[in-house]
């Protein structure tokens, strides 16, 4: 995960690495300032800071409901 903007420069090469010109992975809409950017295996996902907390408690709320469904919490083994 890093932030993009003005401020993060990779400083081996003088580049600035920046969001202007690509789309929220979650609300699809466009960035035009700092944002956090995630490089998976095959591809890389761009989000303003809000969506990204929204993806976040979305997922995690996932995670619970799987959790009481299968009655497995982290930590058990099985």
């Amino acid at each position: 995960m890093s932030v993009t903007g003005p401020t993060s420069q990779d400083a081996e090469h003088g580049l600035i690495h920046t969001a202007v010109g690509q789309i929220c992975f979650y609300c699809g809409q466009s960035l035009q300032g700092p944002a956090i950017h995630w490089i998976g295996d095959t591809d890389e996902i761009f989000l303003h800071s809000g969506c990204c907390v929204d993806l976040a408690v979305r997922l995690f709320r996932d995670v619970h409901q799987w959790q009481r469904q299968v009655a497995r919490y982290f930590g058990q083994l099985g």
